[in-house]
């Protein structure tokens, strides 16, 4: 999948974000790091505040509401956005679900059986029938991870993809 310019922009800004938090991190002085920690703290539960009062308005906005904040959490930028401060409007469950929905062209055309068993905190649990092609298997499963991760970066681990990882060679025992 090719990258917008939007995407790789937000990609650039979170590197960007990590090394500050990396250069932060390495101030010898504790006081001035408590109060940096304080005021990126201030700053996110201030940029929750808005953000759930934007919600509540575009809800409270009539008939067309819901589908906005819909629409809203479809984003891939507004979506990591919602779920980092715990506001996106659906579960991760339905997110897991959603992605696996968009890949079922792709499982039925390589014939493959991917069922989602369950989500539990963040960790998913897959049920993959057999792939004999490890070739096929190693694209599933990359497909699978980006997918879900794009949904739901709040998503730990899947289990269930070792189905896919296995290989189609011969094992010859000596």
């Amino acid at each position: 999948m090719t990258q917008s310019a939007e995407d790789q922009d937000f990609q650039a800004q979170m590197a960007r974000v990590q090394a500050l938090t990396r250069q932060l991190e390495r101030i010898s002085d504790p006081a001035v790091q408590a109060s940096v920690k304080e005021l990126v703290q201030c700053m996110l539960e201030f940029n929750s505040t808005a953000i759930n009062r934007m919600m509540e308005i575009v809800h409270k906005s009539g008939p067309h509401g819901e589908g906005i904040i819909d629409s809203l959490g479809e984003d891939p930028l507004i979506r990591s956005l919602l779920i980092l401060y715990g506001l996106h409007p659906q579960d991760t469950a339905t997110r897991v679900a959603r992605a696996l929905e968009i890949l079922e062209p792709t499982f039925r055309k390589f014939g493959a059986a991917v069922e989602l068993e369950r989500v539990e905190g963040s960790i998913v649990r897959l049920r993959i029938g057999e792939v004999r092609n490890a070739t096929v298997g190693q694209t599933l499963k990359s497909s699978i991870e980006e997918q879900i991760y794009a949904f739901a970066p709040d998503v730990t681990r899947i289990d269930g993809l070792a189905a896919l990882a296995e290989s189609d060679l011969v094992r010859i025992a000596c």
